[in-house]
C-alpha cells in the first residue's frame, strides 16, 4: 500500500505549506542559473526539502533525476551515474532537467566521492539541487562555498495538525482529535514522521494509545546550541550543553 507521504507528496508550490521564503529563493536560483550551479537545501527532516525540488520541476515542466548520496559513495559511481546526467539533454519533450542529490549527509570523503561531486558542480549544464539535514560538518566546508545555501524552517505544530486533519478527511477515516494533536506535537516539525504515524493508525488498524507514539529525538544543530550558550550564560547546565558537542 502506498505510504501517505508519497500519496500526498506536494506536486506544486501552492501545495507546500510553511516554506514561502524558501520557495521564493528556489525560484530565484532557478531563474538566475548558472550564476550558481547548485543549491543546497538543508534543515530538519520532513520539512519539505525533496518536495521543493519536485515542485520546481513540475512548475517548469522539467525532467528530474533523483540520486541518493548513499548510492554515490565513490568516484567510480559518480563518474558512471552523475557525470552523464549533468551533460545529456532532457527526454520526453521536457523543457530541461533538474538533478536532485538527496541526503548528501551520507556521502564519503575517503574514496573521492565528495571531491568528484564538487568537480561535477563546476561542469554541469543543468541546475543541481542537493538536500541535507546537517550541512555544518567540516567535510562540507568546500561544498558550502560552491553552492547557494537555503535553510528550511521547521514546520509549525498548527500547520502539521491541519495537514493531518485534511488527509484524514480525504481518506474518509475517523480519528480522535486528541490523537491527531498528539501526533502533530510529537512529530516536532517532521511532516513525514507525522504521516507515518497516521498511517500506522489508519491502515494497520492498531489500537494505538497516545502514550505509544514516541517523541522523536531530534539533533540540534550548532546554531541552536550556540543560541543556548549566549542566552543562558549563568545556567548551570551550560557546561553540559558544551560538553555534548565537544
Amino acid at each position: 500500500m502506498m505510504p501517505l507521504c508519497e500519496k500526498y507528496r506536494c506536486e506544486c508550490f501552492v501545495d507546500i505549506k510553511g516554506q514561502e521564503a524558501a520557495i521564493d529563493s528556489l525560484k530565484s536560483f532557478f531563474k538566475n542559473f548558472p550564476f550558481k550551479k547548485a543549491m543546497l537545501l538543508h534543515g530538519p527532516s520532513g520539512a519539505g526539502k525533496t518536495s521543493l525540488a519536485y515542485a520546481l520541476a513540475q512548475e517548469n515542466n522539467l525532467e528530474i533525476l533523483e540520486l541518493n548520496a548513499s548510492d554515490l559513495r565513490d568516484r567510480e559511481k559518480l563518474e558512471q551515474i552523475l557525470k552523464p546526467a549533468t551533460q545529456q539533454q532532457s527526454l520526453f519533450g521536457k523543457n530541461g532537467k533538474i538533478i536532485l542529490i538527496d541526503e548528501i549527509d551520507g556521502i564519503t570523503t575517503d574514496r573521492g566521492g565528495l571531491a568528484e561531486l564538487l568537480a561535477l558542480i563546476e561542469k554541469t549544464s543543468f541546475p543541481i539541487i542537493i538536500t541535507a539535514n546537517n550541512i555544518w560538518q567540516q567535510k562540507f566546508a568546500l561544498l558550502r562555498r560552491k553552492v547557494e545555501l537555503l535553510k528550511l524552517k521547521e514546520i509549525k505544530y498548527e500547520l502539521i495538525l491541519k495537514i493531518l486533519q485534511s488527509i484524514t478527511k480525504k481518506e474518509k477515516k475517523e480519528i480522535d482529535e486528541n490523537l491527531l494533536k498528539t501526533i502533530a506535537a510529537k512529530s516536532r516539525g517532521d511532516i513525514r514522521a507525522a504521516l507515518n504515524d497516521l498511517q500506522t493508525i489508519i491502515y494497520l488498524e492498531k489500537k494505538t494509545e497516545v502514550k505509544e507514539i514516541h517523541e522523536r529525538e531530534k539533533e540540534e544543530d550548532i546554531f541552536q546550541v550556540l543560541r543556548k550558550v549566549f542566552k543562558n550564560k549563568s545556567d548551570p547546565k551550560l557546561t553540559e550543553v558544551y560538553d555534548a558537542y565537544r
